[in-house]
């Protein structure tokens, strides 16, 4: 079963739909548990993060790329193969009626203030039969949960002191006591960050160097639903239903 508590946005075009009906894109659950995984064990594996940081410096910043993140994911895949046998459908059908508008405003962290504001397609509620099955639910629950732990931690450092702050706080709250497999899915701030940005942030050495040669690397807007007072994309995996 999925739970979409905050809405969903796809993208700009809005939840896409073929002749059977809308749908979420499932690319949008296995992307985000996959840099889970590579995440929780990147962190816990201390000869592949000297490993993952030597290919950072010898590849420089201007080189955080997809055949980077390529090369982790195979690393992780063949010492910890936590979603092999996992099936996630290439489209997770939705309840249209379920399906709204809403205006988002672009927060910027660095400025501390909203910069832009746009209305967008979004989907929120329960996905019974999302058709989403894992060998074990019990061995993806702690690298997702980690992740998101630290993506929550990440965007509380960007809105602290910040009328959002309490928004963010109420996530991590959620994660910490309520969802046992969060997500965050769909557009949650602009341009599309790099799939390893939270791997390198964790990473103080690399942290700096990318701060200092590159500090558009990291994600500095998050989105915002005033009439709801929620950000986008958190939800929840549960094994019932599948």
């Amino acid at each position: 079963m999925l739970i979409c508590w905050y809405p969903v946005s796809v993208s700009r075009k809005g939840i896409p739909s073929d002749h059977r009906g809308r749908y979420l894109p499932g690319k949008l659950v296995g992307d985000y548990l996959e840099r889970a995984v590579t995440y929780y064990y990147l962190k816990k594996d201390k000869n592949l993060q000297n490993r993952f940081k030597k290919e950072v410096l010898k590849r420089g910043v201007e080189k955080i790329d997809s055949q980077l993140y390529w090369w982790l994911k195979k690393e992780v895949a063949l010492n910890y193969p936590v979603l092999e046998g996992s099936k996630i459908p290439e489209k997770i059908y939705i309840d249209c009626h379920r399906v709204s508008k809403e205006l988002i405003k672009f927060f910027n962290g660095e400025e501390k203030g909203f910069i832009r504001r746009e209305w967008r397609e979004v989907f929120s509620g329960v996905v019974e039969e999302s058709g989403i099955q894992f060998p074990d639910w019990e061995k993806i629950k702690i690298p997702v949960q980690s992740y998101s732990r630290a993506l929550g931690e990440y965007l509380h450092k960007l809105v602290k002191k910040t009328q959002l702050e309490g928004v963010v706080a109420e996530v991590q709250n959620q994660i910490a006591n309520n969802w046992e497999i969060s997500l965050l899915l769909g557009e949650w701030t602009t341009p599309t960050p790099n799939p390893l940005f939270l791997h390198l942030w964790s990473i103080k050495e690399l942290r700096e160097k990318l701060q200092k040669e590159n500090p558009h690397f990291f994600p500095k807007i998050l989105f915002y639903i005033p009439r709801l007072n929620l950000l986008t994309g958190w939800s929840q995996l549960e094994p019932k239903g599948e």
